[in-house]
This record gives C-alpha cells, sequence and structure tokens, in this order.
C-alpha cells in the first residue's frame, strides 16, 4: 500500500503467514526516497486481528540505493 505523509511517499507493506497453525503477521516501511532521508521518520502502528493486537514501530527503510 502506498501511502503519502509529510510531503513524501510510503510503501507499506503487512504480511501474514501460518506456522504450525498459528498465525503470523510482519510488517515494514518503506521510504520512498534515500537513506539519509529516510532516518528522519519513524513509524508505529497496530493491527487488531481476531481480538489480538500486533504492534510495529521502526524506521522506515530506503527503497532508493545511496
Amino acid at each position: 500500500m502506498i501511502s503519502h505523509c509529510f510531503d513524501e511517499y510510503f510503501n507499506v507493506h503487512v504480511e501474514a503467514s501460518t506456522l504450525n497453525d498459528m498465525s503470523i503477521y510482519g510488517a515494514i516501511v518503506y521510504f520512498m526516497g534515500n537513506e539519509t532521508e529516510a532516518c528522519k521518520y519513524e513509524y508505529y502502528f497496530e493491527i487488531e486481528v481476531n481480538g489480538r493486537k500486533f504492534t510495529f514501530e521502526g524506521i522506515p527503510r530506503s527503497l532508493r540505493e545511496e
């Protein structure tokens, strides 16, 4: 999913999979800019599924190489 915030673009990737009958969720945010610009931002979001809450936070990774 592409998001536009703070006059910048971010790619939010959320993935769900199953391991031994357990649901596993992962998420990462990519910044559509260089690594120096990406370090200016932090993300925090929550996903609630079937009464369970998953929290993701970090610094976006750059989609562009330096």
